[in-house]
Parts: structure tokens; sequence; C-alpha cells
């Protein structure tokens, strides 16, 4: 019966005392489980032998069994809510070493000093699924490419600060480059985010004036109107739903659609 008390003795000292590395909380708990499964086996194999009711003794014995089982009882119940807690430790630490190494892509770019000579004015367009975030690593060199790459990774996870320094260094320093437009328009989308609604007001409107030829001048237009109509000016946002069209008689089926679906919710004429 000792292995039973030092079995509660040692599960006592993990949950208070033993650091919080997962795998190897993982491997204890998986040890002790077996340990446990196999003493709870021992306590039941006892031979049970006819009640006697003078041998006081005998029934102090099994009621000193049910106690060490349900004492096991309960040390499972608190290896299940560990084992709980380790799979959200490892899924929270899995995000916060993600969202690090965002974090470090765009910041190294910005350490990294890029200089506006550097301009690629002759870049063909680029859209979004052309520049997938590379999982190599720290980025090397100042590519644009790169540093939008980077720069939408922190936009997909929720990294605004991030994602709001890497698009304005594109902006910035890469000014005639295609992939301007775009982060001109993404840096809108992340004002939204941050419920700045003025300061995506404004980088709508710069995206549709100065990248208006470029991949997201149309989405530029289209958010400018939804912006305005989350800013209940809803004469401004018909004014830019009405003249959608015209802006860009080539834009696609699904972005037409959007425009005359908010230009028909709010009665626009």
């Amino acid at each position: 019966m000792k292995k039973v008390w030092l079995s509660c003795l040692f599960v006592g000292m993990l949950f208070t005392a033993y650091p919080l590395y997962a795998s190897d909380w993982q491997q204890d708990i998986n040890e002790l489980r077996k340990d446990i499964r196999e003493l709870h086996q021992k306590l039941y194999s006892i031979d049970e032998k006819p009640a006697d009711t003078e041998n006081s003794g005998n029934a102090q014995m099994r009621d000193k069994i049910d106690e060490y089982g349900a004492t096991l009882h309960r040390i499972n119940e608190r290896m299940d809510d560990l084992e709980k807690k380790i799979k959200q430790y490892n899924d929270n630490l899995d995000k916060f070493n993600q969202k690090t190494d965002v974090r470090l892509k765009v910041l190294e770019s910005r350490k990294s000093g890029l200089e506006t000579s550097s301009v690629l004015s002759s870049a063909p367009a680029v859209n979004e699924s052309a520049v997938a975030p590379s999982n190599s690593g720290i980025v090397n060199g100042n590519k644009p490419e790169d540093m939008y790459a980077n720069a939408m990774q922190a936009y997909n996870n929720a990294l605004y600060d991030e994602a709001e320094l890497g698009f304005e260094d594109i902006i910035k320093q890469f000014p005639s480059h295609a992939l301007a437009g775009n982060s001109q328009y993404w840096l809108g989308e992340v004002y939204t985010k941050q419920g700045n609604l003025n300061k995506a007001k404004l980088a709508f409107k710069n995206g549709y004036e100065k990248y208006k030829n470029g991949n997201k001048g149309a989405d530029c237009l289209y958010k400018l109107g939804v912006t305005l109509e989350n800013q209940r000016n809803n004469k401004g946002a018909c004014v830019v739903f009405m003249s959608f069209a015209e802006e860009f008689p080539k834009a696609n089926a699904d972005l037409n659609k959007k425009v005359k679906a908010e230009s028909q919710k709010l009665g626009c004429k």
C-alpha cells in the first residue's frame, strides 16, 4: 500500500513544483497512469472470501481498499485536467512562437535600411497568391516582395501594428512598385481592423487616387464607400458607389455585385 501513497505524493509534487515543460509532463503522466492501472488491478484482484462479520480486520481491509480506489480515481481526474492544460499550453506556445517570428521578420526588414534608389518602377503587377509568405526565416535583403509577404503574414496573424509598419515601409521606399498599391489597400484594411475609420478612409482614398490602375485600385474605391457608410456618411458613400461603374468599367463581377448591393441598401440614386 505504500506504493499508493508514494504515487499520490508524486502527483502532488507534479502539480506544485514541476516546471511547465509539456513534453516532460506528458511523459510523466503516461508513466504514472501505467503505474496506477497496475496498482488498481492488484488492489481488486484480491480474492473475495465470504464475509466474516466477526473478523473486523477483514472489513477494515476492504474499507482501505475502497479508500485507495477512490484516491486513484481522484488522481486520474486531476491528470485528465492537467492533460487539458498541457494541450492549451502547447497551443498558446505555438501561436506565440508564430507571432514572434512574424514580428521579427517585419522589424528585421525595417532594421536593414531600405534605400529609395532601389525602386523597381518597371516591375509587373503581383497579386497576393503570387507572394505567399516564405517559411525560410528572417528576410535577407530589401526585396519588396519579401517585405510584402511578411506584412501580409503579420496581418493574417492579427499583428496589425507590425502589418502597418510593413505596408508603410513598402509605400515609402518602393512607391512605384506594383506592390505599393496593394500595400496601400491593405494599410486601409489594417486601420479598419484597428477601428480607426478616419485613417482607413484616407488610406483607401489615397489608394484609389495614387494607384487607380493597380491591382487594388477598384477595391480601394469600393472600400472607401464602405468606410464612409460605416461613418454614417451615406451621402458620400452613395457618391462613391454611383461613380464606381464609370471609374472601373472592367472591374470583376464579384466586386461589381458588392457595389450594387451596397448602393441598393442605401437607396442611392
